[in-house]
């Protein structure tokens, strides 16, 4: 970089953590310039078709103290686009988490102190509501983003702040040499991308399916169900 030059930033990956990282740079770090480069946009990418639910756990990292900050931070941020900017995709949302087996499985206690909102179900009320099988049960309230609306927001916020988007594949970072820092947000293609095959993933199943008439989420024993914004 040239003295007196803005620095050159590029992120790779346009999914949620590319967005949203470029974007955050952008208002971190208003003087420099960012160029996003992918080969898959909004619609194509894997991120646009996830369920986007607030509930982080503590076992995530080694550093306790930063995943206190990491999801205190996410919260304050999420929440404020959830009450002042829906078009974002972000909404709160309330209810349920069930267990057939114990009640400790469903303890979180970054979800306790963060929403201060956990209330223990009574057996008559969970029992009104759902399966014998299901002995202890939670209520709460969170945040849930619909990346449909979320992504194409990051995008327009970044548009609007100068940075550029760039369709192509990169398959070494030798080819981004004319860059001051590259942020890495290729998710899975990072493993070939930055050599390193112990990045693999771990897969679940998710079905979209036509039901306006759930209002609220539900999890239980290790199956979920996110209402969708617009179906």
């Amino acid at each position: 970089m040239l003295r007196g030059s803005k620095a050159e930033i590029c992120v790779i990956g346009a999914g949620a953590v590319g967005l949203s990282s470029a974007l955050n740079i952008l208002n971190t770090i208003p003087s420099v310039r960012v160029t996003i480069i992918a080969d898959k946009f909004l619609d194509k990418t894997l991120s646009f078709g996830a369920g986007g639910f607030f509930r982080p756990e503590i076992n995530i990292g080694r550093d306790r103290q930063s995943i206190e900050q990491w999801s205190s931070d996410s919260y304050r941020h999420y929440s404020f686009l959830a009450s002042n900017e829906p078009e974002s995709g972000n909404s709160f949302i309330s209810g349920y988490q069930l267990s057939s087996y114990s009640a400790e499985s469903m303890h979180n206690e970054l979800v306790i102190k963060l929403t201060n909102s956990v209330q223990v179900m009574s057996d008559d009320e969970r029992l009104k509501f759902f399966p014998e099988k299901f002995k202890y049960g939670i209520t709460w309230t969170s945040i849930i983003t619909d990346p449909r609306h979320y992504l194409p927001y990051m995008q327009r916020k970044i548009e609007n702040l100068g940075g550029t988007f760039v369709e192509r594949h990169i398959d070494s970072f030798d080819e981004l040499s004319e860059y001051d820092v590259i942020v890495n947000c290729t998710g899975l293609q990072a493993a070939k991308l930055a050599n390193d095959f112990r990045l693999i993933p771990v897969r679940g199943q998710a079905f979209k399916v036509v039901a306006p008439w759930i209002k609220h989420f539900y999890f239980a024993d290790g199956a979920y169900v996110l209402p969708g914004r617009d179906y």
